[in-house]
């Protein structure tokens, strides 16, 4: 895990650590898989460092919103927190949701993963 970590480079939006969280609701039905799947979540929240939703990230936030409502792209509202929290901190959106369009957005870097 260590080089993914490094790649990802430490840091989650708190939006990102609500996802993450919520995960641990819907884990597999079998306890021992369930267990081990909990046991990952929490190690993986533990490495990495999540960016408050602070005046920067509001201000980037706000930037992003009037770009969508500008060009009448829709985007989610949980999605632009994400771009904001990363384009503030001049980090890359890791995602496997290319329709995010995370790598459209203004000043955003995203990279998408494929299964």
């Amino acid at each position: 895990m260590p080089s993914l970590v490094k790649w990802l480079q430490h840091a989650i939006s708190h939006r990102a650590k609500a996802t993450l969280t919520h995960g641990r609701t819907r884990l597999d039905s079998d306890p021992g898989r369930s267990a081990a799947q909990r046991a990952f979540l929490d190690d993986v929240l533990q490495v990495l460092l999540v960016h408050d939703y602070d005046r920067n990230v509001a201000d980037h936030h706000a930037s992003l919103l009037a770009h969508v409502r500008r060009t009448g792209s829709k985007r989610g509202a949980h999605d632009l927190i994400v771009a904001a929290a990363a384009r503030a901190t001049n980090r890359i959106v890791v995602t496997t949701d290319k329709r995010a369009g995370f790598d459209e957005l203004p000043n955003v870097t995203a990279r998408i993963i494929t299964a």
